[in-house]
């Protein structure tokens, strides 16, 4: 499920226990290197939905919260997805449909379905 920017905007903060304030004073910090400058009013609007940051500025609050604007945007991201499940999902991209289809049939005596689409691999490139 993807998540709003300001869901994820309030989530950090409180995670990180910090207020507007503060992340505006991050983002001044980096403002230079942006070349960009965020308001508490621009992160007050974001925060409720009002507005939504330019990519600049979204580039400038990513950094400024240390991560990364695809997480920012509601997606999930790399960093959240273990090793063993990156090495599972690479192998099952190497798997031709036979193999697929093998796996689904083993999954399905463990309860787990896996639909056709979910085991054609021309679907899944």
């Amino acid at each position: 499920m993807k998540l709003s920017l300001s869901y994820r905007l309030r989530s950090i903060l409180a995670d990180k226990n910090l207020t507007q304030a503060d992340l505006v004073k991050m983002c001044e910090m980096r403002a230079n290197r942006h070349n960009v400058t965020i308001t508490r009013q621009d992160i007050h609007k974001y925060i409720n939905g009002i507005s939504f940051p330019s990519d600049e500025k979204l580039n400038l609050l990513a950094d400024a919260l240390n991560v990364p604007e695809i997480w920012l945007l509601g997606y999930e991201t790399a960093e959240a997805v273990s090793q063993e499940e990156l090495n599972l999902l690479s192998a099952w991209r190497l798997c031709t449909d036979k193999e697929r289809e093998t796996i689904a049939f083993i999954l399905k005596d463990y309860g787990f379905t896996l639909t056709k689409r979910d085991t054609l691999s021309e679907e899944l490139a």
